[in-house]
């Protein structure tokens, strides 16, 4: 069941990786290579908020998205947004040092020195998820979704 969840995350890393190249590509007309060095920064964020005591895996993955948003727009303001569309290898340039700054202070933060999850976060993990019930799942979406006011959004250009 361990190897299972792990293999179903690593899954869904790659696809969200791949469909945010896909979104910069269109919306950008960019190929950010420092999206994995973001990637990076959200799993040590992950890493150190579970290493500080937050033990609910759905409590950590908001906050980390949270703080890859604002990191997100510190770099599109300070880096990105300064380098004319026209120069296209000038802001892939721009992605493959975004990428080197985003390592190097990573290092400064966490260190060099491997860091793991708590031994029982796996176990915990699941034995959380196994007292969600059906009934729980249909209170969250009947409280939090109203289906009048869902929407689909499609992002890409019009050819």
């Amino acid at each position: 069941l361990q190897v299972l969840i792990i293999g179903i995350t690593f899954g869904l890393i790659y696809g969200l990786v791949a469909i945010g190249y896909s979104l910069i590509w269109q919306s950008m007309g960019l190929v950010h290579f420092a999206q994995g060095d973001l990637l990076m920064v959200g799993g040590f964020v992950a890493i150190t908020l579970i290493n500080c005591g937050v033990d609910n895996l759905f409590a950590v993955l908001p906050i980390v998205f949270v703080v890859l948003a604002l990191l997100g727009g510190v770099i599109l303001h300070a880096a990105y947004r300064h380098i004319p569309q026209s120069k296209g290898v000038t802001r892939i340039i721009a992605t493959l040092g975004m990428g080197m700054v985003l390592k190097n202070a990573a290092v400064l933060i966490w260190g060099t020195n491997s860091v793991g999850l708590p031994d029982d976060f796996y176990a915990s993990s699941v034995e959380a998820l196994r007292t969600v019930t059906a009934h729980d799942l249909r209170e969250v979406a009947r409280r939090y979704y109203d289906p009048g006011k869902l929407r689909v959004a499609i992002a890409g250009k019009i050819a």
